[in-house]
């Protein structure tokens, strides 16, 4: 099953998995730090993980956070997710993270960690972004960085690779409205 989710392609959803127990530990500490340094911000808050994978980062903020969603496109991902993840305080559900079901405003922390580079509609996932954060929310993203921002990258699964000052200008646009 884990090989079917690693090695998906389809027209929308090339993706890379990480999968806690076949990763190397280096590989996934370098992963779970994102979640660690976000569970500083998600005590006792509703949290979204957008891009969510398999779901073993939206499970480790349970730790704190009471009550967190996980989304993905990949069905696969959510399933495998769905049966390792078991915890009243988790929900993983099938959603494009540019365009949900969920309320204005519903959601106190937002965590994006290396999604937006595989985007086809960046603006579209900024804008639904920004409707789902609450007016105090706090948004927490990250991308890899390159010298300069690159329209046509090497890897297959990025649409796009942005420079720090890109992506700071990028935000910035959607966020300080």
């Amino acid at each position: 099953m884990t090989n079917l989710i690693r090695n998906r392609l389809e027209i929308h959803d090339a993706v890379e998995r990480i999968i806690p127990e076949e990763e190397p530990d280096g590989i996934l500490s370098i992963h779970l730090k994102r979640y660690q340094f976000a569970a500083n911000y998600c005590q006792d808050k509703k949290v979204l993980d957008a891009a969510t994978g398999v779901g073993y980062g939206a499970d480790y903020l349970t730790q704190v956070a009471n009550q967190v969603i996980g989304i993905d496109l990949d069905p696969v991902a959510i399933s495998y997710g769905q049966g390792k993840y078991s915890n009243s305080r988790l929900q993983l559900q099938i959603a494009d993270v540019a365009n949900t079901d969920f309320a204005d405003s519903e959601f106190d922390v937002i965590c994006s960690f290396e999604t937006i580079e595989h985007l086809p509609n960046i603006p579209a996932y900024l804008q639904e972004t920004v409707r789902l954060l609450a007016t105090d929310g706090i948004y927490i993203v990250s991308t890899p960085q390159v010298p300069q921002t690159n329209h046509n990258p090497q890897n297959p699964y990025h649409t796009v690779e942005f420079s720090r000052h890109d992506f700071e200008a990028l935000l910035k646009d959607y966020l300080e409205k």
